[in-house]
């Protein structure tokens, strides 16, 4: 696991680190799973926040669990 803070507002970081590797065809900072994962991760928050109740994720069914 690496943990990198930014300075400033990640998404512009990760916009830019995207679009320089389009152009030279590097690799990307962090992979397409990595990214999904923490989509993922704020999703499971906000559903969580609306209900109004702790939310889980089974990784086994790829669903939610509560």
């Amino acid at each position: 696991e690496i943990f990198v803070r930014s300075e400033r507002d990640g998404t512009i970081d990760n916009v830019r680190n995207f679009l320089d590797c389009v152009r030279s065809r590097k690799t990307p900072n962090a992979s397409i799973q990595a990214g999904f994962e923490a989509a993922r991760t704020s999703w499971i928050g906000n559903i969580a926040l609306k209900r109004g109740m702790k939310t889980a994720w089974d990784a086994t069914r790829g669903r939610l669990a509560s």
